[in-house]
């Protein structure tokens, strides 16, 4: 009967048509879809914050600008490096976890097909599919080896099927992180061939900071596909508080060097080593 195979028809060209665009469309990710991007931001908003961290502790506790500067370069590619190595050591351990889940899956589509199939029943019955519908699902997604085993990895193991290249990722991080975390370092560069500018060298890596952090925000608009502002504003005070509590110990310890206290502590502790060397034995 025509009217019998009509759902079976209609799901077979849901299946292998190109799926049509409605006419309100609602961004969900963002125009950006790369497996990268979000190596990038987080290279940026960490180079970036900890850095400026770093030059505001280093600030607060009254260094000059030319310490302030050893330290927040020191700091740029010690954490740039480590950031980077380890989101690569990271990423390559994925990459071998996804890849072996990939092989037993392989193996077992050959080895086992209709157990395989069977859980491929059980995933679309799941879904809704019923039926003729059901079956037809079926045969369309074990049809072929390469969709049958990215949808066993992704719907059974919950393990996205898609590749990332551990060197691209590190890379990633490690240019997002010594190009963002450069801005803080700029105002105090400047000041040392410009000695009049360094009474602004703190207030203008403020500036150039947050701007960095709040760009850094609306990219991720971009990947979230959230308002731009509203991105960037929660950026900045992440980085706003991470920034002030570096300043705060800094400023604190400085006031307690330059005060005399661990001099205080060091000769009070100086003083009773003596007195445990000098007691007879």
């Amino acid at each position: 009967m025509p009217s019998a195979r009509l759902p079976v028809q209609r799901h077979k060209q849901k299946v292998q048509a190109p799926a049509l665009k409605p006419k309100t469309e609602v961004n969900v990710t963002g125009p950006v879809e790369s497996p990268y991007v979000g190596d990038l931001v987080l290279g940026a908003l960490d180079g970036s914050v900890t850095t400026f961290a770093v030059v505001a502790a280093a600030t607060g506790a009254g260094q000059p600008a030319s310490v302030v500067l050893i330290i927040g370069m020191a700091n740029l590619f010690a954490s740039g490096v480590s950031m980077a190595l380890g989101n690569y050591l990271g990423t390559k351990s994925e990459e071998e976890f996804r890849e072996k889940h990939r092989r037993r899956e392989e193996y077992e589509t050959e080895r086992f097909p209709e157990v395989e199939k069977e859980e491929v029943r059980k995933i679309f019955a799941e879904k809704g599919f019923q039926g003729e519908d059901l079956e037809r699902a079926v045969e369309i997604i074990t049809s072929n080896k390469k969709i049958w085993v990215e949808t066993m990895m992704r719907d059974e193991l919950r393990i996205s099927p898609e590749a990332r290249s551990p060197w691209l990722s590190g890379l990633a991080m490690l240019i997002a992180f010594i190009l963002a975390g450069s801005v803080p370092l700029i105002p105090y560069l400047i000041s040392l061939f410009e000695p009049g500018l360094r009474a602004f060298a703190l207030s203008s890596s403020v500036v150039m900071t947050f701007a960095a952090i709040f760009g850094v925000g609306t990219a991720r608009s971009l990947v979230t596909g959230r308002r731009w502002w509203t991105a960037g504003i929660e950026m900045a005070v992440i980085g706003a508080i991470a920034s002030l509590t570096a300043y705060v110990i800094g400023r604190v310890l400085g006031i307690l060097s330059s005060s005399g206290i661990w001099s205080l502590w060091n000769g009070d502790r100086s003083a009773k080593s003596d007195r445990v060397l000098d007691q007879p034995k």
